[in-house]
């Protein structure tokens, strides 16, 4: 689904070093994100690639993201 969105807070690049099944070391990394569509207020995560050349996003700009929604 596509939502209309306020960035209330966005978290700096977290970057989480794991063991994968091969036993070789990665690096997980993600950004965070605090949303409201003006209903609504929740938590949404850019991971990867993404979360690498992730840009400070603006707080005044209304956003349409692409989302799924899980509770």
């Amino acid at each position: 689904m596509e939502k209309l969105v306020k960035i209330i807070e966005q978290t700096s690049l977290q970057q989480r070093q794991y063991t994968d099944k091969a036993g070789q070391q990665q690096v997980f990394n993600s950004v965070g994100f605090t949303m409201s569509d003006g209903l609504d207020t929740f938590y949404a995560e850019a991971v990867g690639d993404k979360a690498l050349r992730m840009p400070v996003l603006d707080k005044q700009y209304v956003y349409r993201v692409q989302c799924e929604m899980r509770h």
